[in-house]
């Protein structure tokens, strides 16, 4: 039974490679006044269309076996020994790093980690997802602005 999962999985993926060459608009001619340019433009290859396909198959629609190969790959990418975590968005990622300065294990690197209603300095023209991590620990933003003519902080 393995075996024919396997080999429908295999059938799949090469028949949405061969979709995906069928359907693509790099394979299409470019006619000036008729053909549609998008805003923005994936830069996607027929791997990563099997990839979608190849996850879906799984039926887990969150993170499973792709992300925990790419958690796990990250680090030595980059010759670290330090975990890495995958989040949902930019917003998450905010909140994760900011987080991560209350960590307790910030005192076994030599840091102070901060604690509820220690003040972190921001921007105050910032994306709201910016704020947010620094209220989600109990810290208290303190605003700056901007000088215009510099883009540095002002005093």
């Amino acid at each position: 039974m393995n075996d024919t999962l396997e080999s429908l999985r295999k059938d799949i993926k090469s028949l949405s490679e061969k979709y995906f060459s069928l359907t693509t608009h790099a394979n299409k001619k470019f006619i000036a006044g008729q053909t549609y340019i998008p805003v923005t433009a994936k830069v996607l290859a027929s791997d990563d269309l099997t990839s979608l396909i190849d996850s879906s198959l799984d039926l887990w629609l969150t993170a499973g076996r792709f992300a925990t190969d790419f958690e796990t790959m990250l680090p030595k990418y980059f010759n670290r020994s330090a975990k890495a975590l995958l989040v949902n968005s930019g917003s998450s990622a905010n909140l994760v790093a900011l987080s991560s300065f209350g960590a307790k294990t910030f005192e076994t690197m030599g840091f102070k980690p901060l604690r509820a209603g220690d003040e972190v300095i921001t921007v105050a023209a910032g994306f709201p997802t910016t704020v947010n991590p620094i209220l989600q620990n109990g810290w208290k933003p303190v605003f700056i602005d901007l000088d215009l003519a510099t883009m540095n902080a002002t005093v």
